[in-house]
């Protein structure tokens, strides 16, 4: 790749989806910039509509899961994770797949209530996720002042680089405006938000030292991504608000 220069669409890719294509027993096989654009490619080809349900298998989990337990057997100081299961399922629909269906199926059925409900629910999530990292500074604020000062610039310069990520990559593919501000988004956002609904909602992490920093970090996590998700938004605003009063 570096002799050749060519970073996108190389020989090597077309290698490697003959190869896999060949691996898989299929004709044809396409690689794809990351896993969501080969879930978006393959609804687009199966014509999903909007209120559709798609289920998917995370092998990421299992993967990242098996290399874990493969260290911790040969690290004894590393800590072993014992999962409850029922403990994550009941959680995760408690707060994220009971609010999911109701939407989906409110948006199904009733359209005109689901436009109405669309902006206080808004508000509502964002004062939701204000509170649990509220609450997740409340028993552990001795740690955050310990912590901010280690933690404060790792997380600035990580989330900047994510933004401007987002944003160059669609850049440079050529992707209309609308989506590149979609990439920057999804890009610098992360799931901040459910890390505190694990950390704080179940047992999994209980056993691990320091249990307080853990929550420090994802709850500082989580205020910067609203600090930098509102500021980001804003300066989308303003920008389209700009060109509007210029036509």
């Amino acid at each position: 790749v570096l002799l050749h220069g060519q970073y996108i669409l190389g020989p090597e890719v077309a290698e490697l989806e003959r190869k896999l294509a060949d691996f898989a027993g299929t004709k044809y096989c396409l690689g794809c910039s990351s896993g969501t654009d080969a879930l978006l490619m393959a609804m687009m080809a199966m014509d999903f509509k909007k209120g559709d349900a798609v289920f998917t298998t995370p092998f990421n989990f299992w993967l990242y899961g098996n290399l874990y337990l493969r260290f911790a057997d040969i690290a004894s100081e590393v800590p072993h994770l014992s999962i409850p299961l029922w403990d994550v399922f009941k959680t995760i629909v408690i707060l994220l797949g009971i609010p999911l269906v109701l939407g989906v199926m409110t948006s199904h059925y009733l359209p005109r209530v689901a436009q109405k409900l669309k902006k206080p629910l808004q508000w509502f999530s964002i004062l939701f996720f204000i509170a649990m990292v509220v609450l997740s500074f409340m028993g552990n604020l001795d740690a955050f002042l310990k912590c901010i000062k280690y933690i404060f610039l790792v997380v600035l310069l990580h989330n900047l680089l994510a933004l401007a990520i987002g944003w160059c990559v669609g850049s440079a593919c050529r992707v209309p405006r609308r989506d590149r501000r979609t990439l920057t988004i999804e890009t610098g956002i992360q799931n901040s938000g459910l890390g505190l609904v694990l950390l704080l909602g179940t047992s999994i992490f209980a056993d691990f030292p320091p249990h307080g920093g853990t929550l420090v970090i994802t709850a500082w996590w989580g205020v910067w991504h609203i600090v930098s998700g509102l500021a980001v938004s804003t300066m989308f605003y303003l920008s389209d608000r700009r060109q509007s009063q210029k036509r």
